[in-house]
Order: structure tokens, then C-alpha cells, then sequence
């Protein structure tokens, strides 16, 4: 008889414990959500995120590129890539976050040791030394599908990552 009986108490604790969680929704729904889920992006669903994201200014260069400027003053580029894949669902599956900077010939050695560092410290975009300017992106894919507001919180990744960038460059080149 006392086997049951535990079995009964403990049943009935737990379920005493679990009734709260289960009474109160909100606490599931702040870690699990609906969202629209996209698999690959169209460049008019893009104009309209960017549109939509605060910044000062948003231009459409190519069919494929838009420029931005931030409310800070700060200037970069998003390119859709690997759009209309064949037998693929249309649309983009890359979106490249990126800046340039001009260089002075002077300061090549100066900003190649800076920008290897950055490239370890910072794996999750990369930047390069061109002939005369500095290169930096972020590269994002639509694998296994986005929200808006994945890529909205992705090209606010990019622009601390460029707040950093920016820092240490200045620093290297004694600004």
C-alpha cells in the first residue's frame, strides 16, 4: 500500500509544480514565437526591410545593391547574392553586409597588421587589403530560412563589428 501512496503524492506534486507553467503562456511565448520565415529574399522584400530598419538614407545602386547611410553618418553597401538559383525557389540566399574605406599608400603596413588581427579576433566577417582600399563584409545565407528580423539583428552584427573596425583603424593609421 505505501508504494501507491508515494506514487499518488508524487504524482500529485508534480502535478501541483507543472500546473503553473502550463497556467502561464507568456513565459513560452517570450522564448518561442510565430514569425515569417523566408528561404530565400527578393530584392523588393529587401528595399522594404532596409526601408523599414531607421536608417537615414537607403538607395537602390543596382538591381542586386543598395546603399545606406546610418543615422550616425556611416556608409555601406548590401549586395544579394546567389539570387535565381536554377531549380531553386526564387529569390536570393546570400545577403553580403559591406564597407570600404580609402587607403593611403603609406599606410598599407600600417593597416595590414591591424586588419590580419581584426580577421582573428572578428571570425564572423572578414576584411581585406585591395590596391588602394580596405574591404570589410559580413555574409549572411537564408539556409534553413530567416526572419526579418534575423537580418535586421544581422546587419546590426555588421555595423558593431564596423564600429570596431573603424576604431582600430583609426588607431592604426594614428587618427
Amino acid at each position: 500500500m505505501r508504494p501507491l501512496l508515494t506514487t499518488i503524492l508524487s504524482l500529485g506534486l508534480a502535478t501541483a509544480f507543472a500546473a503553473p507553467a502550463l497556467a502561464s503562456p507568456g513565459a513560452q511565448a517570450a522564448r518561442i514565437e510565430r514569425a515569417q520565415i523566408y528561404r530565400s529574399i527578393l530584392p523588393s522584400e529587401m528595399a522594404t526591410l532596409l526601408n523599414n530598419s531607421g536608417y537615414a538614407r537607403v538607395e537602390k545602386h543596382t538591381a542586386n545593391v543598395f546603399n545606406i547611410e546610418t543615422r550616425e553618418g556611416f556608409l555601406f553597401s548590401v549586395e544579394m547574392a546567389a539570387c535565381d538559383v536554377e531549380n531553386e525557389t526564387p529569390g536570393c540566399f546570400g545577403i553580403v553586409f559591406y564597407s570600404t574605406w580609402q587607403l593611403e599608400p603609406e599606410d598599407r603596413s600600417k593597416v595590414l597588421t591591424m586588419v590580419n588581427k581584426f580577421n582573428d579576433d572578428y571570425r564572423i566577417g572578414k576584411a581585406f587589403l585591395l590596391e588602394n582600399s580596405i574591404y570589410a563584409e559580413r555574409y549572411v545565407t537564408t539556409d534553413g530560412g530567416v526572419t526579418q528580423e534575423h537580418i535586421r539583428e544581422e546587419a546590426d552584427t555588421f555595423l558593431g563589428m564596423m564600429d570596431r573596425f573603424g576604431e582600430r583603424l583609426r588607431e592604426a593609421v594614428g587618427q
